[in-house]
């Protein structure tokens, strides 16, 4: 049996087991909760009183390392539990992977999430690596051809480094499952995974799934936990690379002031950072970040068993002092370009489109305030393409844009911007192969998007957020503490529907909005449109500086619309097509 767990986190892990307690309910026995977010693979209706057979391995993780009698004996309830819903069928196209919920099995789901092979894995490796003894032979036994088949799914799968926290995760499973159990295979096909995610990082300019604070930091978890599980030398000189690249661009990205990654993300469940992962950021910097209270969609629990149990790799020593650098000269501005993706350009012409486009960051900051962009990228409810902040009081603005409708953002909507310092010329336009809630799983059938209330809104969260009505030049301004956010509208055309520009307050904040046919019912399809750009110009400046007028112009060529704004400071080009295309993206 192991000993009980007495570390410094040791009341934190006893905090989250009563937390779980609350929610154990009968007949089941393990934790339960109502669904309040329906996502892209379960049919099950939000308001659901659903079971996670990831929770239920947390569960039992978590009793295991508490490590007393009676809580071996709820954990090896909770296992055999989990365990018994994998697909072990070898023959089946779900073999190795889980449902989501004991309430929906992976017939029901659509489609089954395949990564659940990974974060099912995960879970059981850690489990057979770190509290094994404490098992009895026939749980071993049984959590043993678990992490077999799981790792095998993985292996079959295979997915890219693209898959930049998945690419990780399921290396991290496949060698621990080749060294636990003897198989030179998986533990082969787990390093090369990891030294290949590597080499396509460094080529690549940084991770695929760029400065995102849910996966950058679960990547960073992983990799943590990887160096506590793995023994391999070579495994764990590739998990060490990828723990100084989340680092490198963490250096990039890290607001201190705010306590904030400046955006863009690539993907991301709040505007703000949450709980866990701003924990993780600040224990492995050896600084705790800013925290405003309250933030924004944070949970206690999630993610918050991995930050108790897995224990802290600190960030090199020439990052941090990097970091603390610029935090000790705040008024120092910051002007730094990354390359996301590096991929050559082809060069935008009246007669040919560029096929593929390198994905650049471009990022600011200075005093207390930051926003940053990335040239090009789809607008999902994952994505923030274009994100800023900055501290009013105890609380942090949040500056945002999006294409929002009725539902959800859209998927389809594509966002290119051009930023110089604190001010940017951004287009928004449509592709034509993407979807509607998510990046590509739910594509209308027929091509079309049936949509309501849809608008590009400009948004400012914060307290005591104000709009001024538009100027003489059609220029807007928004305001919260010490910031102001000036706006000039561009261009507004949408495949003929009409644009109209209006400022809203929000439940939050102020907002706005190019709101396209007035809110009414539109049918896109967008292969079938023609000049779609909604273009703007915006600029955070101190509120005690003065507004500006710009020069702007717009010219219709062939095949593309040019937007060209001069300020005092910079001029702008950006380019669109005249016809929606597929994403210029790799």
């Amino acid at each position: 049996m192991t000993a009980a767990f007495t570390d410094s986190n040791g009341p934190r892990l006893a905090a989250y087991i009563a937390e779980r307690e609350k929610q154990v309910d009968q007949p089941l026995g393990l934790p339960g909760v109502e669904l309040d977010f329906q996502g892209y693979h379960t049919q099950v209706p939000n308001g659901t009183h659903v079971h996670s057979t990831r929770t239920a391995l947390d569960y039992a993780m978590a009793l295991l390392a508490e490590g007393s009698p009676a809580s071996v004996t709820k954990a090896r309830a909770a296992m055999l539990k989990a365990l018994a819903l994998q697909d072990q069928s070898t023959g089946s196209a779900t073999f190795g992977i889980w449902p989501w919920f004991f309430e929906e099995p992976l017939s029901a789901m659509r489609p089954p999430d395949w990564n659940w092979a990974d974060f099912c894995g995960i879970r059981i490796a850690h489990i057979l690596c770190r509290y094994g003894e404490a098992m009895d032979a026939d749980l071993r036994d049984k959590a043993a051809r678990a992490l077999r088949d799981a790792a095998w799914s993985i292996f079959r799968r295979n997915v890219g480094p693209h898959y930049t926290n998945i690419a990780v995760k399921g290396g991290v499973v496949a060698i621990v499952a080749g060294e636990y159990l003897g198989d030179a295979f998986l533990l082969r096909y787990g390093r090369e995974r990891l030294e290949g995610f590597v080499a396509h990082t460094r080529t690549n300019g940084g991770f695929t799934e760029y400065n995102s604070p849910n996966y950058g930091v679960l990547v960073l978890v992983e990799v943590e936990r990887g160096l506590l599980l793995v023994k391999d030398e070579a495994s764990r000189a590739a998990l060490r690379a990828i723990h100084g690249e989340f680092w490198r661009m963490a250096a990039v990205s890290l607001h201190l002031p705010t306590g904030q990654l400046c955006g863009p993300h690539s993907r991301s469940y709040s505007n703000l950072l949450g709980l866990n992962p701003s924990r993780v950021i600040g224990e492995g910097l050896g600084q705790p970040l800013f925290r405003c209270m309250p933030a924004d969609g944070e949970s206690e629990k999630e993610g918050a068993l991995d930050t108790i149990l897995i224990p802290r790799v600190p960030c090199p020593d020439e990052i941090r002092n990097r970091v603390l650098e610029a935090a000790a000269q705040p008024e120092k501005e910051r002007r730094v370009r990354v390359n996301f993706t590096r991929m050559e350009t082809t060069p935008a012409s009246e007669s040919s489109a560029p096929k593929r486009m390198a994905r650049v960051g471009t990022f600011w900051s200075q005093g207390d305030a930051c926003i940053g962009s990335v040239n090009c990228d789809n607008v999902w409810q994952q994505r923030r393409p274009v994100i800023g902040y900055w501290r009013v009081g105890d609380a942090v603005a949040v500056l945002r844009v999006r294409l929002r409708h009725a539902r959800n953002d859209l998927a389809c909507g594509f966002l290119q911007t051009v930023q110089e310092g604190p001010e940017l010329l951004s287009a928004c336009t449509l592709v034509t192969d993407r979807g509607d809630s998510h990046d590509h799983l739910d594509r209308p059938a027929d091509g079309v998007f049936r949509l309501t209330e849809l608008a590009l809104a400009i948004e400012l969260d914060a307290p005591g957020a104000t709009m001024g009505a538009a100027t003489g030049d059609g220029a807007y301004t928004m305001q919260a503490g010490d910031h102001c956010v000036d706006i000039h509208p561009v261009m507004a055309e949408f495949g003929g529907y009409s644009v109209e520009w209006c400022a809203v307050p929000t439940a939050t904040g102020v907002a706005l909005k190019a709101l396209i046919n007035g809110g009414e019912a539109v049918e896109l399809t967008p292969s079938a449109m023609r000049d779609v750009c909604i273009g703007f110009h915006l600029r955070v400046r101190r509120a005690d500086s003065g507004a500006e007028i710009i020069s702007k112009r717009v010219e219709k060529r062939e095949d593309y619309i040019a937007l060209s704004v001069d300020s005092s400071r910079a001029h702008f080009d950006l380019s669109v097509p005249r016809t929606p295309r597929p994403l210029p993206l790799p």
